[in-house]
């Protein structure tokens, strides 16, 4: 109602929506972060500047929908695998943009595919987000060094997920866990060094208390 509150999460939503909001009388205090703001501002440009905008993102994030809404034309394609890449057919220059928690190693074959595909004007920015992308590296170089490994964090989380799927690739001994009480013994019946990350929602005490039961057992 006019004159409440409403706090805005990370993942951030469209213009359009903050619109209704300031319209409405509602008090808006933006958490979007500043990360995916700056990804917010280049699809804006960009697309008046007569790019087709490449966005690489799970088409159902919110913070796809977010980026993907401001966007001021209709010349984009969201897309999140190599074979979708190769489907880009556009005669405009294109521009390529990234969902923030998106996998480095992702937004690199795509973006290769696209360069490969398109003959004319490609330009591609890295806005993937650094402590994500800090996070992805040392979860590499991790399981490599361990005999099982333990991700925490929520099954809805991207960049949780992703964290997950890097560390299954090199580590099949990998279980993603949302909280402690999902720890199962046999687990660790066979290893001597066991690895632990959490994405970048995931609070400290739940790592924390992960931490303790690993050790105990």
């Amino acid at each position: 109602k006019s004159g409440d509150y409403l706090v805005i999460r990370s993942h951030g939503v469209s213009p359009e929506i903050i619109e209704k909001l300031n319209e409405k009388g509602i008090n808006v205090i933006n958490g979007t972060c500043p990360s995916v703001l700056k990804v917010h501002k280049l699809a804006a440009q960009l697309s008046s500047s007569g790019y087709f905008i490449v966005l690489i993102g799970d088409k159902s994030h919110p913070e796809v929908n977010g980026i993907k809404g401001n966007i001021v034309s209709e010349d984009y394609k969201i897309i999140n695998s190599v074979s979708e890449a190769k489907k880009i057919n556009s005669l405009k220059k294109i521009a390529v943009l990234s969902q923030t928690t998106q996998t480095l190693k992702n937004f690199i074959l795509i973006s290769q595919e696209i360069v490969k595909k398109i003959k004319d004007e490609v330009l591609i920015i890295n806005t993937l987000c650094n402590a994500t992308e800090q996070r992805q590296i040392e979860i590499n170089e991790l399981s490599k060094k361990v005999d099982v490994m333990i991700i925490v964090g929520g099954r809805n989380s991207a960049n949780t997920t992703h964290l997950a799927q890097i560390s299954k690739n090199i580590l099949n001994e990998t279980y993603h866990i949302e909280n402690a009480s999902e720890l199962k013994k046999e687990w660790f019946k066979n290893a001597k060094i066991a690895g632990l990350g959490g994405g970048a929602s995931t609070p400290a005490e739940d790592i924390d208390e992960v931490k303790k039961i690993i050790q105990s057992i």
